[in-house]
C-alpha cells in the first residue's frame, strides 16, 4: 500500500531523511523494534507486547499542523487512541479507534488530524484482557501536514 497523498514529513537524521523518530515502551521481539514503524518499509513492523498498555511515540523533530496520518496495520489490533503534543508530555487525544478483529491481510487506516498540532505523535493500545493475548502491530506509520 503505497500512498500519494501529499507529502509525508521528514526530518534529516544520520541516516538521511527519515519520517520522524520513534520509541516505544513494548517491544515484542528485537526484529519488532519501534525503529520499523516508520522505517520506509511496508515488510517491517513495530509490535508491542500482547498485554498491557502500549505506547509508540514519534518525534517529528518540529510543531506541525497536521492533517491526516496513515496507519499500516498488521491484520488485528486492540483498542487505540493517537494524541498529539507539543513538549512530549502534555498530550490532547485526536483520535481513537476501537479494535478489529483478525483480517487474512494487513490493512491501512486514515485518520483527519484536524489541524491538531504538534511535534510529538503517540499511539496507544489499551490495557487489554491480561487473560487474551492481544498484538498491536504497525508496518508503516505514515504523518501529513497540513498543505
Amino acid at each position: 500500500t503505497h500512498l500519494t497523498a501529499g507529502t509525508a514529513v521528514l526530518v534529516e537524521t544520520k541516516h538521511g531523511k527519515q519520517p520522524g523518530t520513534v520509541s516505544a515502551d513494548s517491544v515484542e521481539k528485537p526484529q519488532h523494534e519501534a525503529i520499523y514503524a516508520n522505517d520506509g518499509d511496508e515488510n517491517t513492523r513495530w509490535c508491542g507486547l500482547p498485554k498491557g498498555e502500549a505506547n509508540l511515540i514519534l518525534d517529528l523533530e518540529a510543531v506541525y499542523s497536521l492533517d491526516k496520518i496513515y496507519l499500516l496495520l498488521e491484520n488485528a489490533m486492540g483498542d487505540f487512541t493517537i494524541s498529539v503534543s507539543e513538549n512530549g508530555e502534555d498530550y490532547t487525544e485526536v483520535c481513537a479507534c476501537e479494535g478489529k478483529p483478525m483480517s487474512p491481510v494487513a490493512f491501512t487506516l486514515e485518520f483527519d488530524m484536524n489541524g491538531a498540532t504538534g511535534r510529538y505523535i503517540k499511539i496507544t493500545r489499551s490495557a487489554v484482557d491480561d487473560n487474551v493475548d492481544y498484538w498491536f502491530s504497525i508496518y508503516e506509520l505514515y504523518v501529513y501536514p497540513v498543505q
